[in-house]
């Protein structure tokens, strides 16, 4: 038995909704841009296969643009403090597999490493010594909990992390490991 699918009329407004683009929406559905510009100006009538692949990566996308930080955040934030010696830092990151973590100087976010910051200063012979703070890049961006998906995968584009807080208040953080979860 064949489920009944929402209106073709229905793919352009249902698209447009969710923020995708006839090229984004083609790749997700397996189907060509072409014919879903087809399908939207009522040249065409696709099979049915067709337009359930159109409808179920609409619903799949209409799902995920639903979620926001606070369902994907990591609540607990891993951070360091700027005088930590850079070998304390790796050990840290190492220990808990995370990539990057902010540095946190009496409450407040100054700043953040990743690996590839101390991958960068690798051949300095001192680097085990080094505090922190020597290496450290701006802090990561700051999300509210609402933020929603995908603002988030924008950000994480071009940012190793984003830190989530609710009024302020530093409540979780997200990295590009979190955003895969979704997938």
């Amino acid at each position: 038995m064949k489920m009944m699918l929402p209106k073709l009329e229905d793919v352009k407004r249902l698209r447009k909704k969710i923020g995708l683009t006839q090229v984004g929406l083609a790749k997700l559905s397996g189907v060509s841009q072409s014919i879903i510009a087809k399908i939207e100006r009522k040249y065409t009538v696709p099979n049915y296969s067709t337009a359930k692949k159109i409808f179920e990566a609409l619903k799949k996308c209409e799902l995920k643009s639903k979620l926001k930080a606070k369902d994907i955040m990591t609540p607990k934030i891993i951070s360091v403090k700027p005088a930590d010696k850079v070998s304390i830092v790796a050990k840290t990151l190492n220990e808990n597999n995370i990539s990057q973590c902010p540095i946190i100087n009496n409450g407040i976010i100054i700043g953040s490493v990743t690996e590839k910051d101390i991958i960068k200063n690798f051949l300095n012979p001192k680097i085990k010594e080094l505090p922190v703070k020597d290496i450290m890049n701006e802090p990561f961006p700051i999300i509210s909990i609402n933020t929603p998906l995908p603002i988030i995968s924008t950000l994480l584009n071009d940012f190793p992390a984003l830190i989530v807080t609710n009024k302020g208040i530093p409540k979780g953080i997200i990295s590009k490991a979190d955003l895969l979860k979704t997938v």
